[in-house]
């Protein structure tokens, strides 16, 4: 509807300066031609400032995603747990811990609809003795807020937790 009026208004202003130009020069040709070039200056001015408005606000809302689900999820399954932290700067840990040992997997992560891109770059398994070992994985994870402090989180990447949990199942994580 913007648009339409736009484009209206810019038609109006089109043919005045047409007819302003040909009235002072009496000349067609150069009328359409200051008309073309005036056109081609709007039409570039118009272009620059709807492209930075656009990237405004897809910053913005990239923004408002990402500050939705930062922080820290958790998934407790009986004496086991899940949880999942990510910070604003990108960094993101999942650390899985049962009674007898403690993995926590670091990397960056990525957002997306719906959807988590973890880059995992180390892991780290604690039990009897630590070893810590670097990755090149790719997990996806799909992360679903359905409450500001709860999520429906599913992944075929993520391990099963120490009581054989499967998160391709759908898992309810709570923001803590």
């Amino acid at each position: 509807m913007k648009f339409r009026r736009f484009a209206l208004i810019f038609s109006v202003v089109a043919m005045l300066a047409v007819s302003n130009v040909f009235a002072e020069e009496g000349s067609l040709s150069s009328a359409w031609n200051a008309l073309v070039n005036d056109g081609k200056q709007v039409w570039q001015e118009l272009k620059g400032t709807v492209a930075e408005t656009g990237n405004q606000i897809g910053e913005g809302i990239k923004n408002a995603a990402v500050s939705m689900y930062v922080g820290e999820w958790a998934f407790v399954n009986g004496s086991c747990s899940t949880v999942m932290t990510l910070a604003e700067n990108g960094v993101m840990t999942v650390t899985q811990k049962s009674s007898k040992s403690t993995v926590i997997w670091s990397g960056t992560f990525e957002m997306g609809v719906n959807k988590i891109t973890f880059k995992v770059t180390k892991k780290e398994e604690k039990a009897f003795f630590s070893k810590t070992s670097n990755m090149n994985e790719t997990w996806t994870l799909s992360f679903k807020v359905f409450d500001k402090n709860e999520a429906r989180v599913t992944s075929e990447n993520l391990p099963k937790d120490g009581n054989g949990f499967d998160f391709n199942l759908p898992a309810v994580f709570v923001k803590q």
